[in-house]
């Protein structure tokens, strides 16, 4: 009997993303990411109305309003990740590329036509080291 595919692949690929990847990292990365989704709550439901409506009418002041729940997420995640810039070293995510890749991933999901999450730009992947590559886009870890 087999399960829900997941996202990483196969029995193999998921034990290759496993070797790749330390419970230290995953535990330092969760307690990020859990405060992330604390702290930009509000935020991140602001900027789905704003881009749901900008989507059912692209002209006039949706793209105004997209943009500025943009920029208000994106300061709260700099100032988090500034302040978590320790728990994130130990995670081996430079904090400024977080900071970048969320940028660049957050522009790119804007001007799609889409909700759908976007490509992650391999440019700035390529500023984290293996095992944090496999944290960040599992799918493509044991590749």
């Amino acid at each position: 009997m087999s399960g829900p595919a997941c996202r990483i692949g196969d029995a193999a690929q998921r034990d290759a993303w496993v070797a790749l990847v330390s419970n230290r990292r995953l535990r330092a990365l969760r307690e990020v990411q859990e405060e992330m989704a604390l702290t930009t709550r509000a935020e991140v439901a602001t900027l789905y109305a704003a881009k749901s409506e900008h989507i059912r009418n692209p002209s006039g002041t949706s793209a105004a309003a997209l943009d500025d729940a943009a920029g208000i997420y994106m300061r709260k995640i700099e100032c988090l990740f500034r302040q978590r810039a320790a728990a994130l070293a130990e995670a081996d995510m430079p904090p400024e590329a977080c900071i970048d890749l969320i940028r660049a991933v957050l522009d790119l999901w804007r001007k799609s036509p889409t909700m759908d999450r976007p490509e992650l730009p391999a440019e700035i992947l390529s500023r984290f080291p293996p095992e944090a590559r496999a944290l960040i886009d599992p799918t493509n870890a044991a590749a």
